[in-house]
């Protein structure tokens, strides 16, 4: 995930206050849902600020639902980007988002003065329309410095957008093990796609387990195939599998142990044959672990 510093011209040499909020970017057939005043045409990419109790991505949910009506499922965090201005630090948390239902607006007496309503439009006309951000310096600096960041995170998503097809075209050739595929806010693996077929990965807290299942069959259990004490630690913390990296696994590497254990049809692998399917040299170090 990157971080972003935007340095206005009015910041002051220390800031004092903090506010922090959530924005949800949220695109469906080539469009991207925004907010839109009627009154001032002011757009916005939906979100707002942090209430006590919330996590960032609780506070995506509500926002995106108060201000356009749907009801949308944080796929991924991409982007947090600082903001400095006069005595303020301003942190916006950017989430990749789908539609998962419709719900109810609730706008803010100010939001329904300025005429608020949700409106798709085309992902470049947005950006368009972000990147006057600075025709609105000498008539309205927070309109100046909200285009400005919105311009900033639209960037950012539509680079990323682009990397993904990228990828996906070159894992189609260049991936015989099968591809993870990550759909949740902290990015962690739901699933591995492998001969046409879809996996879920599973684990249990305080358990050096990885289950690899079909539907609801139970097709392998990769066991202690990590450092067991890293492996109990990340779990135990709510990690995932990517974040267990200690002893080198990488995406390709993984996938090629879950393939072997699928295609051979074994019910358990043990650490030490996970090793050596990653290379000679981790099985020797996970050998002197043991």
């Amino acid at each position: 995930m990157k971080t972003i510093e935007i340095l206005g011209d009015n910041r002051h040499e220390t800031y004092t206050k903090i506010r922090e909020g959530s924005r949800g970017v949220i695109e469906r057939d080539g469009k991207l849902l925004l907010t839109y005043e009627t009154i001032s045409g002011w757009w916005l990419i939906p979100g707002g600020g942090l209430e006590s109790g919330e996590t960032p991505a609780m506070c995506c949910v509500r926002e995106v639902e108060e201000e356009t009506g749907y009801i949308v499922r944080p796929l991924r965090k991409f982007l947090t980007i600082n903001e400095y201005y006069e005595e303020y630090r301003y942190i916006s948390h950017y989430f990749i988002c789908e539609v998962v239902g419709t719900g109810n607006m609730h706008l803010t007496e100010q939001e329904v003065r300025r005429g608020v309503e949700p409106a798709w439009i085309p992902l470049p006309e947005a950006l368009d329309e972000f990147s006057k951000h600075a025709a609105y310096a000498a008539v309205n600096e927070e309109k100046r410095g909200s285009y400005q960041r919105e311009y900033v995170a639209l960037s950012e998503y539509s680079a990323l957008m682009e990397e993904a097809d990228d990828s996906e075209k070159k894992d189609v050739s260049d991936s015989p093990y099968g591809t993870l595929e990550y759909t949740t806010v902290d990015e962690s693996v739901l699933y591995y796609n492998y001969k046409d077929r879809r996996y879920t990965l599973t684990s249990q807290p305080y358990e050096p387990l990885i289950y690899v299942k079909d539907g609801e069959t139970l097709t392998c259990i990769l066991h202690m195939a990590f450092n067991t004490e890293e492996l109990v630690d990340a779990f135990s913390e709510g990690k995932t599998v990517r974040a267990v990296d200690w002893v080198d696994y990488d995406e390709k590497t993984f996938c090629k142990i879950l393939a072997t254990a699928l295609d051979s049809k074994r019910s358990e692998l043990d650490y030490t044959y996970a090793a050596k399917l990653a290379g000679e040299g981790k099985a020797k170090k996970w050998q002197n672990e043991k």
